[in-house]
């Protein structure tokens, strides 16, 4: 592993230990121990009484040895969100390795650097990442041919419906609301539409009709309306819920939503344009602006996206907005540039401050 043959590059040897989801790399200078846990939560998830545990079994072990300025610090790897949060914000000497981000979270009391080994980590994890990802692509290869196709299928949908529950259930109430329009006229009908819920200014001024700034979200005109938006939603949803978590999700969504129908609302009345408006790209919109918020306070890149492909991403749609027929570009620039604020403030990146000492344990 290139994590392991940095270390050894910096002078590290490997302690044997039972666990084989811990190790314990080491350097000794003079009289003085450093020695670096490395905790795989992929695999096992540590207790706070087990982190303990480990520590002083890895201190005693060199305490036996005659040695008592021993400084210790711990390496959690994890592809979990929120795996080892407790361990590292009660312990100052304990750094997060984002297994999906490659780069290592620390909090309010964390030392900056250990031995200077902080941006080495990084590096040498993210080609350990690229060659457990390449790994791991081969293997569902291989086992792709050996397994029944439909398995696979059913196992994949199964682990898409767990992992993205609220962006499932978005999807399917925006569906059941579009059979139930069908069932009972036309959904391309715009006079229908608007009897039922759909955005138009007219409805909202003068009978005080606000729900349809919420109902409008959930409306689609035509099955290819609802199809594509739907596919939107799914791709770019799932990426968002897992990075927000489901509450913080759901309140960008429906906030990004609403703030979007009433830009169209807006629009509509300052400029008579008397339109009805339907959909819910406004709040994809929102969740793509939100993106937009999480790529640029990572400095450019999170995960597998970037500045330029989400830059891209809107300018693209937007022009496709303009330059198509029957698109409410109003909807879409207000969820982006609500999602856009939404994502800057809810998304909270690991706050880091300055640690003046290593904490000595003797």
């Amino acid at each position: 592993m290139n994590t392991e043959q940095y270390l050894v590059s910096r002078g590290y040897s490997k302690l044997n230990t039972s666990v084989p989801t811990v190790s314990v790399m080491y350097r000794i200078a003079g009289s003085t121990v450093y020695c670096l846990l490395v905790l795989n939560t992929s695999l096992t998830e540590f207790s706070v009484p087990q982190f303990a545990h480990i520590r002083e079994q890895a201190e005693a072990s060199f305490r036996s040895k005659g040695y008592s300025d021993i400084w210790v610090h711990t390496l959690i790897v994890t592809g979990r969100r929120n795996s080892g949060r407790e361990i590292a914000s009660a312990d100052g000497r304990v750094w997060i390795l984002d297994g999906t981000s490659g780069r290592i979270l620390r909090y309010e009391n964390s030392v900056s650097d250990f031995d200077g080994l902080r941006e080495g980590l990084e590096d040498a994890w993210a080609k350990d990442f690229a060659a457990m990802v390449a790994r791991a692509y081969s293997g569902a290869m291989e086992n792709s041919h050996k397994r029944a196709g439909k398995s696979g299928i059913i196992a994949a949908v199964k682990t898409f419906f767990e992992n993205n529950e609220i962006t499932v259930a978005l999807a399917l109430l925006n569906l059941i609301v579009f059979i139930g329009l069908s069932i009972f006229g036309s959904t391309t009908d715009a006079s229908y539409m608007a009897r039922h819920g759909a955005m138009y200014s007219s409805y909202l001024i003068t009978n005080g009709e606000y729900y349809r700034l919420f109902t409008c979200m959930f409306m689609h005109f035509g099955f290819a309306h609802l199809a594509s938006n739907m596919l939107a939603l799914i791709l770019i949803g799932g990426q968002v819920e897992d990075i927000l978590g489901k509450p913080r999700y759901i309140f960008l969504y429906m906030f990004s939503g609403l703030f979007a129908s009433f830009v169209s609302f807006a629009t509509s009345f300052f400029t008579s344009s008397g339109v009805v408006s339907a959909g819910a790209s406004g709040a994809i919109f929102g969740l793509i602006g939100c993106l937009f918020a999480i790529v640029i306070k990572n400095r450019g890149r999170y995960r597998d996206l970037t500045t330029g492909r989400i830059a891209f991403l809107v300018a693209y749609s937007l022009y496709s907005g303009f330059t198509g027929g029957g698109v409410d570009n109003a909807a879409h620039i207000g969820g982006l540039l609500m999602g856009l604020i939404i994502g800057a403030i809810v998304y909270r990146t690991d706050k880091v401050e300055k640690g003046e000492h290593f904490n000595r344990t003797v």
